[in-house]
């Protein structure tokens, strides 16, 4: 039984914290498109070629070989439903917290960053791709959200990890649907798991 985890969200949600601790607790494979996008442009450099779908192509050739992966990007790409096709069970994992923390977040990888004295990083390429990510997250469907703020990632990869284990262990979400919290088997488990019951 193909499946996939994809965990998706917008900038400095927490993805690839998350999607790496669960590899790394679980043995997973996790794909990332930032990684294979340094991958490419080392071996597309210089050539006439369009780089983000160049990048799509070979993300989607290794992890379609996988029987069980972890797929870490924003969720809003019109290639991230291509890859869902070639695993029988998905389960999409959306991360959020507030704005204020993703830019928080943001500033620290850039403080960490060697940069020339007197430059200065401008912000304002962040914060569109930050409202337009938002706004195409509201299309998306997913199955469970978790709040990095709220949340530690122990905690969230965690929980992850036993809706993953209960997928697996009872073959129970539907690939065409989207999970209703209300009256989802899988919910329900994942709850009494969470309550101490199952």
């Amino acid at each position: 039984m193909k499946t996939l985890i994809s965990i998706i969200g917008n900038i400095k949600t927490g993805k690839s914290t998350i999607a790496n601790l669960l590899s790394s607790e679980m043995n997973l494979p996790v794909f990332n498109f930032e990684s294979y996008r340094a991958k490419c442009e080392l071996i597309y450099k210089g050539k006439n070629s369009t780089l983000p779908q160049n990048v799509w192509d070979v993300l989607t050739a290794d992890i379609k070989k996988q029987d069980i992966a972890i797929l870490d990007s924003s969720g809003v790409s019109i290639n991230e439903p291509k890859i869902y096709g070639y695993f029988e069970h998905k389960v999409i994992i959306r991360l959020d917290c507030p704005r204020d923390l993703s830019w928080s977040r943001l500033n620290n990888e850039f403080q960490k960053m060697q940069t020339p004295a007197g430059s200065k990083i401008s912000f304002s390429h962040y914060d569109g791709m930050m409202d337009r990510r938002a706004q195409a997250l509201r299309n998306i469907k997913y199955d469970f959200v978790f709040d990095t703020k709220k949340l530690s990632s122990e905690t969230i990869v965690g929980e992850i990890r036993t809706i993953l284990e209960l997928i697996i262990a009872d073959n129970i979400i539907s690939e065409s649907k989207k999970v209703n919290p209300n009256t989802s088997k899988i919910k329900s488990l994942w709850q009494q798991v969470f309550k101490g019951g199952v």
